[in-house]
C-alpha cells in the first residue's frame, strides 16, 4: 500500500470523528469520507492533520459561538460536517490547497469539492458538490 510505503499512517475514522459518536444514518458517508481522503492523503503524500471533521449539532453550535456567532438564523444549518460529508485540513502555508488545484484533474477523480477560503489556514474538503454552483472550487 502506497500510505505504508511512504510512512504514511491512513486517515482514520477516530481522526475525523474526534470523539464523537457517528449516527448509523451517516455510516455510509463517514465510510466515502475516508475512503476519498485516503486517496487524497495517498497523491498528498505527507500527513495531514484533521482539525474539524463530524460534528453533532451541538458541536456545531459551540463551534460559531467560538467565533462570536450565536444568532442560530447566521449559523449554516446544512453544512456538509454535519452529515460526516466534511472535514477540515491544517494548511497553514496554502501547500495543500495550491497541490489540489495544481491536480484539479485528480480531485475531480477522487470525487471531493473544497472551500476556496484563503483567508483561513485549513482546507475544507467535501465529498458532494456545493448545492448552489457544483464548482469544485467554491466560495462559502
Amino acid at each position: 500500500m502506497k500510505e505504508v510505503e511512504k510512512g504514511l499512517n491512513v486517515i482514520t475514522e477516530k481522526e475525523i470523528l474526534k470523539g464523537e459518536v457517528c449516527p448509523p444514518e451517516y455510516k455510509e458517508n463517514l465510510k466515502e469520507l475516508l475512503e476519498k481522503l485516503n486517496k487524497l492523503r495517498t497523491l498528498w503524500a505527507k500527513p495531514m492533520s484533521i482539525t474539524s471533521g463530524f460534528r453533532s449539532w451541538e458541536t456545531h453550535l459551540r463551534v460559531y459561538k467560538d467565533k462570536g456567532i450565536s444568532d442560530l438564523s447566521k449559523i449554516p444549518t446544512k453544512s456538509k460536517h454535519l452529515y460526516c460529508q466534511a472535514v477540515d485540513i491544517s494548511d497553514p502555508t496554502f501547500e495543500l490547497t495550491k497541490f489540489c488545484k495544481e491536480h484539479d484533474k485528480e480531485m475531480e477523480e477522487i470525487g471531493i469539492w473544497f472551500e476556496d477560503d484563503m483567508s483561513v489556514k485549513r482546507l475544507h474538503i467535501q465529498i458532494v458538490p456545493p448545492s448552489k454552483t457544483g464548482n469544485r472550487w467554491f466560495k462559502p
